[in-house]
């Protein structure tokens, strides 16, 4: 066997019996002790990818929603400035003339617009954000179909 061989760098942590350099003749050269230690240890390796994958995952969706929050809050600063306008509208229409009072209609009417795209956007992003992690449900669900496999062998 040579120092450089791909196939037992392959082997990496599944044990001396995952590649020797040499033929397995039989099944028999394994204890049905050291075959069962082996796949409870593969399992264990399993589930902690699953973690670090899931952690991940959920790392990222935080990130989506704090984004889409930001979002949702500056369109409701912007929608209370709106309303703050057009209420000092209604103030300037009772007390002074037409034109200041159209001028601050217009300026109110224009935030609240604003603020209402940007509430708008920021629920559309707040949908598209899962709380589920799926790839680490996809993932579970195919180790669940290995391992059935591995069992009925």
């Amino acid at each position: 066997m040579a120092i450089d061989d791909p196939g037992k760098a392959a082997g990496g942590k599944l044990g001396e019996y995952a590649y020797t350099g040499r033929p397995q003749s039989t099944t028999s050269e394994r204890s049905t002790g050291d075959v069962l230690k082996d796949i409870i240890g593969n399992m264990q390796d399993i589930i902690r990818s699953e973690v670090r994958l899931a952690r991940v995952e959920m790392k990222e969706e935080t990130g989506k929603m704090f984004r889409a929050a930001a979002v949702l809050a500056a369109g409701a600063v912007l929608a209370l400035y709106g309303l703050l306008f057009i209420l000092l509208a209604l103030v300037y229409t009772l007390t002074t003339s037409l034109s200041p009072a159209a001028s601050a209609l217009i300026v109110g009417v224009a935030l609240a617009i604003v603020a209402g795209i940007l509430v708008s956007a920021g629920r559309a992003r707040l949908r598209k954000v899962s709380p589920k992690p799926e790839k680490t449900i996809d993932t579970v669900k195919e180790n669940i179909e290995w391992l059935k496999g591995q069992t009925k062998s």
